[in-house]
């Protein structure tokens, strides 16, 4: 792929001469990634919406399954995923393994991103396939206070539970949680005191108990 290694240099001018030369904007390299998508990478805006504009395709996923949506989000690069999105990018197509561009967003702590996925019909309660999780906990699990806000101005559900694990040894050593935590158990655990609040005001049920039995409280 001439554009896609020129993209992945993010050389503006030597996808702009490829393009020029006729050169398939869509052809990926060896592990599917496109051109859209090293420009993902690269933060680069300007460079998506030349590629876009040369037709590239706004859902092509690599082999990994990661579309350049999904990319910016994990960044939270709203800029980059605003062009995306207005040149047809689907937050649907876009989740890898549950993995939603919402909760990448979250994750990242980027509020612009967050409600710009929001605007555009993104599921505020989706949960990821590994372990049921939902933006709000991975916003809270990192301690982002204006992440956690949005998303509960949004309808974020904040007694969803974790997925509990299967695990039925424990060892004593690790003491690996047997799941089943609500957003507000991992703020507590966390110490993060703004976070507990504000989901003790978004309507988080301080007396539901994890996979050990285990309260917010206790």
């Amino acid at each position: 792929g001439g554009v896609a290694s020129a993209a992945r240099n993010g050389d503006f001018d030597a996808v702009k001469k490829e393009l020029a030369a006729g050169a398939d904007v869509n052809v990926p390299e060896a592990d599917g990634t496109s051109a859209l998508l090293w420009a993902a990478y690269q933060s680069s805006p300007e460079l998506v919406e030349l590629l876009l504009k040369a037709g590239a395709d706004p859902n092509a996923a690599n082999s990994f399954g990661v579309t350049p949506l999904l990319q910016a989000a994990r960044y939270g690069d709203a800029a980059t995923m605003t062009v995306l999105l207005n040149a047809g990018a689907d937050i649907k197509k876009a989740e890898r393994e549950g993995e939603t561009p919402l909760m990448s967003a979250a994750r990242a702590g980027s509020v612009p991103a967050v409600k710009l996925l929001l605007e555009h019909g993104a599921d505020v309660n989706a949960r990821e396939s590994l372990q049921d999780e939902t933006a709000l906990m991975w916003a809270t699990a990192e301690g982002h206070l204006d992440v956690v806000d949005a998303l509960l101005n949004a309808g974020a559900d904040p007694n969803l539970k974790a997925r509990v694990s299967e695990l039925t040894k424990r060892s004593t050593r690790t003491d690996f949680p047997s799941g089943g935590f609500t957003a507000l158990m991992w703020a507590v655990r966390d110490g993060n005191e703004d976070v507990v609040r504000r989901l003790l005001k978004g309507g988080a049920d301080l007396n539901l108990t994890n996979a050990d039995g285990a309260t917010a409280m206790m």
